[in-house]
């Protein structure tokens, strides 16, 4: 999904945390230096001369970095035989690397890029682990918390060309991808590494997670199932497959994991909220209730799990327990969408959808989505407001052939017969909750209502209003026989009377 301001939020404590990061690497690289040389260099002549190659660059790396790369470079070329040189190149990396965070800090943008990608061009092919975990990896994450998306993306293409054989450091670059949910160039780096090692583990969880945010979910939970199988011990792959096999309804199969993750770690807080969640999901409310309070008596502030429990409530039509429960998470965390959702869907049910609709505008604060816009306009429409709910249903949705389309997540394109079904992947893909909390009516008046706006409205310099289709659409959007139908009449007949058209009934 689209960044929200939470992961926003992380990122720039992250930059903030490595805003010196190439001062610190600088020691590193000298106390990787002094072993080095040490270690390599046993008999006593090769000692003094690597003891004087080591004060020479002691006292090259204090200098600011401009100077210091020119230095290390006539150092370089004065002493091509030294085992010191190699150490050296990676000091002039991680100089260039010094010198672009000053300038990107100083503001001066295309300055702070062009020493990135002269750190990274120069930077030797067989680089240390330390100069790439430390250095070169850093980089598009400074760039792409300062603002510059772009030379982010395009930094992080540059270094694939640098460590394109190596599936550890594609993993790298494939976390970068991902903690920006670029879906797209974290497939592609995650497919690569498992090419190349198709019994990593790590690569398996990593294009995984990339199968995740693309919302392909049953390919997610096939590489998480891979990653699991070559890696039982691994938490985060067991983890992962039990969450989306929640997701696609198989609770019994995620129970089990869930309680094999709590007995090896009784204080895994996610396990702890999936097994609840497993709980709900397989209708076992009263064992589900019961370890609900004991998480929550250890964690009340376990937003997740009140969230979670609160979206299982108001999908099952319990509606009472759903709202004390997002109430109890929306105090916790305020910017969790899916706990202001789960309390809008609440308060419609107890009668109070303009309270929803503030609630629903209150999280497009922290979130843009197309389940977050429909929840909005179902708000709408619960109130009466059917111009408005339409006008925020045609943001984002529109139908060709009797599908609706949309893209999910703000990248991912879909189509789908009715709501329900098109934005399923979205609540599987966050929450792991099988079921809507929705009815098929329901989504049918809303897509009603989508059809009657797009009848009134045609696209096109040229189009004109096919009385059939509006006509059509209108029946549809004012047909059962809840509360509300007569004000959807209503609102038609307007409609249709200032369009010049005349309502069937």
């Amino acid at each position: 999904m689209p960044l929200t301001r939470l992961k926003k939020l992380r990122l720039e404590i992250l930059f903030i945390m490595k805003k010196f990061f190439v001062l610190s690497l600088l020691f590193i690289f000298i106390v990787c230096f002094f072993h080095s040389s040490v270690a390599q260099n046993s008999r006593a002549g090769q000692r003094t001369a690597a003891q004087g190659d080591e004060a020479e660059l002691r006292e090259i790396v204090h200098l600011p970095p401009a100077e210091r790369i020119e230095k290390l470079k006539a150092f370089i070329a004065s002493h091509p035989r030294s085992s010191s040189s190699s150490i050296a190149a990676e000091l002039i990396v991680s100089a260039h690397a010094e010198l672009g965070a000053e300038r990107l800090q100083a503001g001066d943008s295309n300055a702070a890029i062009e020493q990135f990608r002269i750190a990274i061009t120069e930077s030797p092919a067989s680089m240390s682990d330390q100069l790439f975990n430390a250095v070169i990896s850093q980089i598009p994450s400074n760039l792409f918390v300062a603002g510059e998306h772009g030379a982010a993306f395009d930094i992080t293409k540059l270094i694939e060309q640098r460590v394109s054989d190596n599936p550890k450091r594609l993993l790298v670059l494939a976390g970068f991808y991902l903690n920006t949910e670029q879906a797209d160039d974290a497939t592609r780096v995650a497919e690569l590494a498992v090419k190349l090692a198709p019994e990593m583990a790590a690569a398996h969880q990593a294009l995984g997670a990339a199968r995740h945010i693309s919302l392909r979910l049953d390919d997610a939970a096939s590489e998480y199932a891979r990653a699991a199988e070559l890696d039982p011990q691994s938490v985060r792959a067991r983890m992962s497959l039990a969450d989306l096999r929640r997701a696609q309804g198989k609770a019994e199969e995620a129970l089990n994991i869930y309680r094999a993750l709590l007995a090896s770690d009784a204080s895994n807080k996610q396990a702890r909220t999936g097994l609840v969640l497993a709980l709900f999901d397989l209708n076992k409310r009263e064992e589900a209730e019961r370890e609900m309070q004991a998480a929550l008596s250890d964690e009340p502030r376990n937003f997740a799990l009140l969230a979670g429990a609160a979206y299982w409530y108001v999908a099952h039509g319990l509606d009472a327990r759903a709202l004390e429960l997002a109430q109890a998470a929306v105090q916790v965390e305020p910017r969790y969408t899916w706990a202001q959702i789960a309390l809008a869907r609440a308060l419609i049910a107890d009668q109070r959808p303009m309270e929803a609709e503030r609630v629903l505008n209150f999280a497009r604060q922290y979130g843009r989505f197309p389940t977050l816009d429909y929840e909005l306009a179902n708000a709408l429409a619960a109130t009466g407001l059917y111009n408005e709910a339409e006008d925020v249903l045609a943001r984002n949705f529109k139908i060709t052939d009797g599908q609706i389309g949309t893209l999910l997540a703000g990248r991912v394109e879909a189509r789908g017969a009715d709501f329900i079904e098109l934005l399923a992947p979205e609540r599987r893909a966050s929450i792991f909750q099988p079921v809507a909390a929705e009815t098929e009516a329901n989504a049918r008046t809303l897509k009603a209502l989508l059809a009657l706006h797009q009848a009134i409205n045609p696209a096109g310099a040229n189009a004109t209003v096919n009385e059939a289709y509006v006509i059509s659409a209108a029946q549809d959007f004012t047909a059962g026989n809840d509360v509300m139908r007569v004000f959807r009449q209503l609102y038609a007949a307007n409609l249709l009377a200032k369009n010049r058209v005349a309502l069937q009934c």
